[in-house]
């Protein structure tokens, strides 16, 4: 007996030591140090399991690990939602390797209030005997600048409005945000009591400024200079499209935004369309990102003192998933 007490003894000291050996390492990164309010703020996290074994992150108790998010103000001081944590369902850390996600924090927490934050996460499993932090980032949340803002009238479509009355008005708003190496645009489209549609529209690394234009048929025209001698041409409808998207570059003459007084017609003249690949990379470009709610006769987020957008609208779909490569 006493040589079984022993080897139990034994066994119980080895699955201690394992325990102990267990770690995860793990960083916490953020594409920018400056977001817009409302804007997702996503963080990647890189995990690295050196423990040696599989961490299976699952439902079953034995498998239900999780990740907490703590979130302070630049004194260190915990802000509502810190302590939130969430599981990890369908995540498995091989051993060695290095896996990346990412994190909707503004899914998860309130970052909808201007000011600096902290923050970090926490991670905990069954199988590990401590909970492994990642490195503290920091980040601001700003209403960013009116840069350019022109109201007009919505667009009579079908029996949308009643004869004889004004039809709706709404403005788009063109607003920058400096984080301290690039100046981005952002597009409202907003009424006195709503937000319609926000979206980051460019990213410009010098100090040239943009140039914005309504058509008679009220869509914007945005020409942003992107770097020197390449410049981006948008134009977005009422409901935040965007219906044409090109890029040209200076030659004999540098390209500009024109509009015809007599006909309400925007174009750009000068210059020549540039060619991708060879005078730009299409990493200089924004993606056509979707704008905040679902529909685009939606209020994406109602005017009030706090003025808080809607849970729904603040999640990418590829939020808390693995990923791939994950650029800086």
């Amino acid at each position: 007996m006493r040589g079984v007490r022993l080897l139990i003894a034994a066994g119980a000291l080895m699955l201690l030591a394992a325990e102990l050996t267990a770690d995860v390492v793990m960083r916490l990164e953020l594409p920018r140090e400056t977001f817009m309010r409302f804007e997702p703020v996503v963080a990647v996290l890189t995990m690295r399991n050196t423990s040696g074994q599989v961490l299976v992150f699952g439902t079953e108790p034995e498998f239900k690990g999780y990740l907490e998010i703590e979130l302070t103000d630049i004194a260190g001081r915990p802000l509502p939602g810190s302590g939130t944590k969430f599981d990890l369902k369908g995540l498995m850390l091989r051993s060695g390797v290095d896996q990346k996600i990412r994190v909707n924090l503004s899914g998860k927490v309130d970052v909808t209030k201007c000011g600096n934050y902290r923050v970090r996460l926490i991670l905990g499993h069954p199988m590990l005997r401590d909970e492994y932090e990642s490195n503290t980032r920091q980040f601001e949340v700003s209403t960013g600048r009116v840069f350019w803002q022109r109201r007009f009238g919505m667009p009579k479509l079908g029996d949308g409005h009643e004869a004889g009355t004004p039809p709706p008005l709404r403005s788009y708003t063109v607003k920058n945000l400096w984080d301290g190496a690039h100046l981005y645009y952002y597009l409202l489209v907003e009424d006195d009591e709503n937000i319609y549609v926000m979206k980051r529209i460019g990213e410009v690394t010098n100090r040239d400024r943009a140039s914005c234009e309504i058509d008679m048929l009220n869509r914007l025209h945005v020409l942003l200079p992107l770097q020197p001698k390449i410049f981006q041409y948008q134009v977005f409808d009422w409901t935040g499209n965007r219906e044409l998207n090109k890029v040209y570059k200076s030659s004999k003459s540098v390209p500009f935004l024109f509009r015809d007084a007599t006909t309400g017609e925007v174009g750009v003249l000068g210059g020549e369309l540039a060619s991708l690949g060879i005078d730009y990379t299409e990493d200089r470009l924004m993606p056509e990102n979707p704008a905040l709610g679902d529909s685009p006769d939606k209020p994406r987020v109602p005017v009030s003192p706090t003025r808080r957008a809607p849970a729904q609208a603040a999640a990418p779909a590829q939020a808390d998933a693995p990923v791939g490569p994950v650029k800086p």
